[in-house]
């Protein structure tokens, strides 16, 4: 059986052939400035076809480099249909944010959107055959657009807090000093000044015989559509990590501005994956921007704007229809309630004096809100006997673990001065860290994909039955 790639090279070898064919025949058609027409379209398309064909090869990023010349070559051409090169180059665009290069990711989405802002209003008319009209069309991909956008500022945010993040999951000020200083911020509008950045060449004169050759070697050089005015498109939003909150606040909404924009067409009525999606990655826009809130109150705010939404999110969807989808909801809610409630407990603790009757109540809720999420995403595990299954599959195994890792450690963070409630949470804690010990006991071939939690579970399932004893001792 001939293999996928191989038909696509096939298809490009053929193509080429065919028209060399007719070049060298003895009766050569058309003119001379229409044969070099010819040879230049073919020339185009077999660079499309090297651009699919890499991928299967393992070679994502020479891919990527014929992706860029077909486009470049289809924009110096004419020969294009603007909605569709517009919406290629977006995607292009998700392969250079993947791999930290926010620059090349940039200049394509800036490519993509001043080429949809050319595009005409259609007519209303669906044309025949097709059951999506021109208009519906060109709506759906300007929202795709968006999303690219939306997910390039989700991406260089989040990138940014790893890069400046702690042991603990805090900002590290010797990092943010250090990428400070290293030049890796940019400006207020958006651009940044880097005397070491390659001067961009032109993607037709970087091309030899093996394929679009690279700046130095370096993946990050950066293969530019010159034809196109971007410096405004390229200047709302910076390319290089951020240190600080007001810098990651700028990022954060541009990103939200595409957020709104994708959902103007992308509605639950109609779009509910695509409406999920958005949502989920518009809390994590919050969840990323919080990290550098150094106020842990307006951190708590920003967690409460991404429950609210999920919450409302959650009641639109029916399990039994979008039961997946209800699961990812389910556990990023209750993850959200745990950050809140350790945000909540940092700033009682700051205070230097016990807590007031409304911060145990707030902290008490939060830890309750979280496990009952927690156990709603566990609830959706079980079997049609209502019975949670003696082996999870590989898709489930490990956040289920882990849900039970976190029950474990929320129900050790209730406030209580009853000591017999506290002995109930206990209870409560060992039970589910003696879950995992024994789930991982009984399957010692998935012990690997849970190491670390495993560990805390194993002592805590040593140490709790000891502090409960003590705690019985002091009743009798």
């Amino acid at each position: 059986m001939i293999k996928e790639v191989d038909c696509v090279v096939v298809c490009s070898v053929l193509s080429c052939s065919v028209l060399f064919c007719r070049l060298l025949s003895p009766e050569p058609f058309g003119t001379p400035k229409s044969r070099q027409a010819e040879l230049e379209k073919t020339h185009t398309l077999t660079l499309y076809y090297l651009a699919q064909t890499y991928p299967k090869l393992g070679d994502n990023e020479k891919s990527a480099s014929y992706c860029h010349l077909t486009l470049s070559r289809q924009l110096q051409s004419g020969h294009f249909q603007p909605v569709d090169w517009a919406t290629n180059c977006a995607t292009l665009s998700q392969y250079y944010v993947t791999r930290d290069n926010f620059t090349q990711g940039r200049h394509c989405l800036a490519s993509a959107s001043c080429v949809m802002s050319q595009v005409p209003e259609p007519l209303d008319e669906a044309e025949d055959g097709e059951n999506e009209s021109a208009r519906e069309r060109l709506e759906r991909r300007r929202a795709d657009i968006a999303r690219c956008w939306m997910k390039y500022c989700l991406v260089l945010l989040q990138e940014s807090r790893q890069a400046l993040m702690d042991d603990i999951g805090e900002l590290d000020r010797t990092k943010q000093k250090d990428l400070a200083e290293g030049g890796a911020v940019a400006s207020s509008n958006g651009s940044h000044n880097d005397d070491k950045q390659d001067k961009p060449e032109d993607p037709e004169k970087s091309a030899g015989a093996d394929g679009p050759c690279r700046h130095h070697g370096d993946e990050k050089s950066l293969l530019r559509f010159e034809s196109l005015e971007l410096t405004a498109l390229e200047d709302q939003v910076t390319d290089r990590k951020v240190t600080d909150f007001d810098q990651a606040r700028t990022v954060f909404l541009i990103g939200q501005k595409y957020v709104n924009a994708a959902k103007e067409f992308y509605v639950l009525d109609g779009h509910v994956t695509d409406f999920v999606e958005i949502t989920q990655d518009w809390s994590q826009l919050f969840r990323a921007l919080s990290f550098f809130e150094a106020d842990f109150e307006r951190r708590c705010k920003m967690h409460k704007r991404r429950v609210d939404m999920l919450q409302s999110l959650l009641s639109e969807l029916n399990p039994q229809h979008y039961l997946l989808v209800c699961r990812q909801i389910m556990y990023e809610t209750a993850e959200a309630f745990s950050e809140m409630l350790d945000l909540k407990v940092a700033i009682a603790e700051a205070a230097d004096e016990r807590p007031t009757v409304h911060a145990v109540k707030k902290i008490n809720t939060l830890a309750q809100q979280s496990i009952g999420h927690y156990q709603m995403f566990l609830d959706s595990l079980r079997n049609a006997d209502k019975e949670m299954p003696k082996t999870f599959s590989e898709d489930t195994l490990r956040p289920a673990l882990v849900a039970n890792f976190c029950m474990g450690r929320l129900y050790s963070k209730f406030l209580s001065s009853d000591p017999q409630l506290k002995l109930q949470n206990m209870s409560k804690s060992l039970d589910h860290y003696q879950f995992v010990v024994d789930y991982c006991i009984a399957h010692p071939d998935i012990t690997e994909l849970v190491k670390s939690e495993l560990e805390i579970c194993t002592e805590m399932s040593q140490l709790l039955p000891i502090q409960m004893e003590k705690i019985r001792l002091t009743l009798s």
